[in-house]
């Protein structure tokens, strides 16, 4: 029994530090995929991140994942402001919701990335170096790679790379792309792991 409780609190402490970001969306008739700030309804997130949704108007409305979404989230019948609505991430993928009354003006999509922090490959890591950087991004694979895919998604989740890399260094050309923070990540066989790189 003590066996059991420990290795259960132990798994809850590992979630908890994985759920390292709260994502909050102002949810009212501006709220969509195109607007700024916390009106922006669409976002890039990981695994074990929170999306809180705050009514910023008085009109009546919920939060309603659509058919074909990762997980499944409703906020329950429209309401006014002041309200509240949460939801954490567990599964990869991605989630289109809805504001029900509004759906032609209240939508977007929750992007759930794997959590950085977890390492898919067991045994080495791959190395983004420099990082920040303004001009190139050099990727060190482990030492026994012989074919890999690297990915690279910005904030928004558009994939702005994707290519077969072979040899055990690679060099990335990011002088052109904005600056802000991008996703990398490297499959090799059936196993990924995610980083953060910085673009200056």
């Amino acid at each position: 029994m003590k066996t059991r409780l420990l290795f259960t609190f132990l798994a809850l402490a590992m979630f908890s530090l994985q759920a390292q970001t709260t994502h909050n969306i102002l949810w009212g008739f501006n709220s969509n995929p195109s607007a700024t700030g916390d009106l922006k309804s669409s976002r890039t997130i990981e695994v074990g991140d929170t999306v809180i949704w705050t009514w910023d108007t008085n009109g009546n409305h919920n939060v309603d994942s659509q058919i074909g979404s990762a997980e499944n989230f409703n906020s329950g019948s429209p309401t006014g402001a002041p309200n509240t609505f949460s939801v954490t991430f567990t599964v990869e993928g991605t989630n289109d919701y809805v504001c029900n009354p509004h759906d032609t003006f209240m939508f977007g999509t929750i992007t759930v990335n794997p959590a950085l922090s977890v390492d898919e490959f067991g045994l080495e890591n791959f190395k983004i170096t420099p990082n920040p950087a303004k001009d190139g991004m050099h990727i060190e694979l482990p030492s026994n790679t012989s074919n890999a895919r690297l990915q690279v998604y910005d904030v928004l989740g558009k994939q702005i790379i994707a290519k077969e890399i072979s040899g055990i260094e690679t060099n990335v050309d990011v002088s052109n792309w904005n600056k802000g923070i991008y996703i990398v990540r490297v499959t090799i066989e059936n196993s990924s792991q995610t980083k953060r790189f910085v673009k200056q």
